[in-house]
C-alpha cells in the first residue's frame, strides 16, 4: 500500500457524527474528475458504537473501489471496520481485536421472568453472524485456540505477528 491513495483517518470513538463525517471524505473523493481505485482507511480507534454496519454496507456497495487498511489499533466496532477492507497492512505494534459485541440492558428490556427482549438477542445474533463471516473471510479459522478464546472471552486480540500468521495483513511495517 502507497499512501498515494486518498486517505481517510478513523480514530478515537467511531461515533455515528465521526463515521459520518468519514464517508462524507469518501464520497469527496468519489465525486472528484479522476475517481481513485483505492481509498485507505488509517484506523487508529477503540470502536464503540453500533453505526459501523452501515458504514461497511457502504464499503461494499462500492464495486469500482476497493478500500485498504493500515491498522494501529483497531478494536471491536474499528476492527470489523479493517477486516471489511479489501488489503490490510498493520503496524509492527498494532493490535486489532474482535470484539463479538455487548449490549447494557435497561429494566424494561427484561421481562419478569429474566428473559431479554427478542429485538435485542436478534440484534446481537445477526451481529455474530456477521462478525464471523468478516472472519472467515479473512482466513481466521472457525475452529481452534483463536475461535475458542473468542468464544470463551468475546475478545479477541490480535498483535501484528498473529496477523501476519493468519494472513489477515499483507505486511506488518
Amino acid at each position: 500500500m502507497h499512501c498515494m491513495h486518498p486517505t481517510v483517518l478513523l480514530c478515537g470513538h467511531l461515533t455515528k457524527k465521526r463515521l459520518d463525517f468519514a464517508w462524507r471524505e469518501v464520497e469527496s473523493y468519489l465525486s472528484a474528475e479522476h475517481v481513485p481505485k483505492e481509498i485507505t482507511l488509517v484506523i487508529n480507534s477503540d470502536g464503540w458504537g453500533d453505526y459501523f454496519w452501515g458504514f461497511i454496507d457502504k464499503m461494499n456497495a462500492l464495486t469500482d473501489v476497493t478500500f485498504s487498511a493500515k491498522v494501529y489499533t483497531a478494536k471491536s466496532a474499528a476492527a470489523l471496520v479493517a477486516l471489511a477492507a479489501n488489503r490490510r497492512e498493520i503496524e509492527e505494534h498494532g493490535l486489532i481485536e474482535i470484539h463479538l459485541g455487548s449490549v447494557t440492558l435497561e429494566s424494561n428490556e427484561v421481562n419478569s421472568q429474566g428473559k431479554v427482549s427478542g429485538r435485542i438477542t436478534e440484534q446481537l445474533r445477526k451481529g455474530r453472524e456477521r462478525t464471523f463471516a468478516l472472519m472467515e473471510k479473512c482466513g481466521i479459522p472457525k475452529e481452534g485456540p483463536h475461535m475458542d478464546q473468542l468464544l470463551a472471552q468475546n475478545w479477541l486480540t490480535l498483535n501484528a505477528e498473529a496477523c501476519s500468521q493468519l494472513g489477515i495483513v499483507e505486511r506488518v511495517v
